[in-house]
């Protein structure tokens, strides 16, 4: 549509400009000999017939020119006009077909009010605190059920079975005089810094840590789990502390 209705029109404007520009050329070579023949008959002697047809064309040509040349501007303004016209009228249709195209998307989306939109949002909010509240509370009381966290190797050095019905081994603690499991630790080392565990083990420089497992993880890096007293267990690297 552009093409047709403006490009095409835009480059026919354009070629109207020629035939004026051949004529204004053809008569600009001939003022040359209309300034010779002016300058004679000046001196009050006639010039040649060539020269004076020559001179006679240039008052043609002028003439000519003069005649024509603004009703030729006129009308390709006009014409531009036209085009220009031509072409705003594309872009209205353009747009006209996008709202169209758009309406029904900008309808189901923001058919409401901004003042609605506001209190519909405030009240979703609203439920979803609620809700929030009521599985953070959930979330609370489970935790209570469940008692304090203990790890692992608490439970391995618990002294007694909670119940004779669950007919759990006894397992006796690390301060336990009797042999068994975790009687003694793998070995003891000092702490060269002090480090916090993610536990309950929390050392300063100089204190002595109870190492009761060794492992690696994936960069090969060793932690160890030790501990303080029966009751602080913790991992941490082994580049804190030295082996005694």
């Amino acid at each position: 549509m552009i093409q047709i209705s403006v490009c095409d029109r835009v480059e026919s404007f354009l070629k109207l400009f020629k035939n004026p520009m051949h004529v204004i050329q053809k008569r600009n070579r001939k003022w040359i000999d209309y300034d010779r023949a002016c300058h004679i008959l000046s001196k009050g002697e006639v010039p040649d017939k060539q020269l004076q047809a020559e001179a006679e064309a240039y008052v043609s040509l002028n003439a000519h020119l003069l005649d024509e040349l603004p009703i030729f501007l006129s009308l390709t303004s006009n014409y531009f006009d036209i085009v220009l016209d031509e072409f705003v009228g594309i872009q209205a249709f353009y747009w006209r077909q996008r709202q169209f195209a758009w309406r029904p998307l900008l309808q189901s989306a923001f058919d409401m009010k901004w003042t609605s939109i506001d209190s519909e949002h405030t009240a979703q909010i609203s439920q979803v605190q609620r809700k929030l509240s009521v599985l953070l509370n959930d979330d609370e009381e489970e935790y209570d059920d469940e008692g304090p966290v203990m790890s692992w190797v608490d439970f391995l050095h618990e002294a007694k079975t909670k119940s004779s019905k669950d007919d759990i081994p006894y397992i006796p603690s690390i301060h336990d005089t009797q042999k068994g499991l975790f009687d003694e630790p793998v070995f003891r080392c000092t702490v060269l810094t002090d480090y916090e565990t993610k536990e309950k083990l929390k050392v300063q420089k100089g204190d002595v840590i109870q190492v009761w497992l060794i492992t690696s993880d994936k960069d090969d890096e060793q932690w160890w789990y030790g501990s303080m007293d029966s009751h602080q267990y913790g991992w941490f690297p082994s580049s804190i502390c030295k082996k005694l």
